[in-house]
């Protein structure tokens, strides 16, 4: 953990000091929780990075799920003594970018995209024992896609959503089937407004003016 803390100040650093003027300090906090999957994972993660204008976001994000029971039976003939029940702790750390595709006073929608990885640990209980044996303790990459909208609610603090998937490669059928999923994610963010609109805003108020000249010329 020690270590992770200090890429990510080496991170910040060097992004401050690459930085052009127009960039600004990103702070979030994210939760995402599964869906369509039996085994509920809710990953809590907080990113860090900065800001490009209203065109996109870079950084870094930590994540962490704890706790997570995983309803998955094991081959009898492999592990005779082992219960249903395992249980599951997840952390990982992702470099992201995130261009934002509509940027207005109080809206944002973005689409982040992030890879990176981290440490996937799942143990198993034994039968009618409380010894719990590691099942897998490995390192597992993933690739993560989702769209964001946010809402200002307060002077520099938004809230909002999205809906994203995530997808972790390892070989084992356990990960594939209780942690590749899609998931909905809950969304605090830190930040001022933009003072440029977005790109598809900009595209958006083009074509209406377009229209309205046509219309105007054709009277």
């Amino acid at each position: 953990m020690q270590k992770l803390f200090i890429l990510i100040l080496f991170f910040s650093i060097f992004l401050k000091f690459t930085a052009q003027e127009k960039t600004r300090f990103l702070l979030s906090l994210d939760r995402k929780s599964s869906l369509f999957n039996q085994a509920k994972i809710n990953t809590w993660g907080v990113r860090i990075g900065y800001k490009y204008g209203c065109k996109v976001n870079y950084g870094l994000g930590v994540y962490t799920a704890n706790n997570i029971l995983l309803d998955y039976r094991l081959d009898e003939n492999e592990f005779p003594n082992a219960s249903t029940s395992l249980e599951g702790k997840l952390s990982y750390v992702t470099g992201f970018i995130e261009p934002i595709i509509l940027s207005e006073k109080r809206k944002i929608f973005s689409i982040p995209i992030s890879a990176g990885g981290g440490n996937l640990r799942v143990k198993y209980r034994e039968i009618n024992s409380s010894k719990r044996i590691t099942l897998l303790n490995d390192f597992v990459p993933l690739v993560d896609v989702a769209g964001v909208f946010l809402f200002k609610a307060v002077p520099f603090i938004w809230i909002g959503g999205g809906i994203g998937y995530r997808h972790f490669f390892n070989k084992e059928d356990i990960v594939n089937q209780s942690f590749n999923s899609p998931y909905y994610m809950l969304k605090l963010k830190l930040g001022r407004p933009c003072k440029e609109a977005g790109s598809f805003y900009k595209w958006r108020k083009n074509l209406f003016k377009g229209k309205e000249k046509k219309e105007k010329n054709s009277k």
